[in-house]
């Protein structure tokens, strides 16, 4: 019987000052409320990944092709010409190669 009293007196102290009982609840709806808004942000961000990054590519290629034109024409090969289609192949190539030493560096930091 001692038990039972006490776990009754226990209940109505608890329920005489309401306000510690009051700020965990809003303390729990405001953290689900954020784990909410999260979990829609990280599916928006996931839904949206593929068309972020192909814009990328497609902006960092025109970024390269840019610096092709400019490169090739300061050494006096004008767009249009062989020699200029010669010179971008050839800074693709330089630029592959260096892509391959990046990544084998890389594989060795990881």
């Amino acid at each position: 019987m001692p038990t039972e009293i006490g776990s009754q007196h226990a209940i109505k102290r608890a329920g005489q000052n309401g306000r510690p009982q009051f700020a965990g609840e809003l303390f729990r709806m405001a953290f689900w409320g954020v784990c909410g808004a999260l979990a829609v942000g990280a599916a928006v961000m996931i839904h949206n990944a593929p068309q972020v990054g192909a814009a990328a590519a497609g902006q960092r290629a025109a970024e390269i092709a840019d610096e092709n034109r400019a490169y090739c024409e300061k050494w006096g090969m004008p767009a249009g010409t062989r020699a200029h289609v010669r010179c971008t192949l050839d800074l693709d190539e330089i630029r592959a190669r260096q892509s391959q030493r990046l990544a084998v560096g890389a594989q060795g930091l990881l």
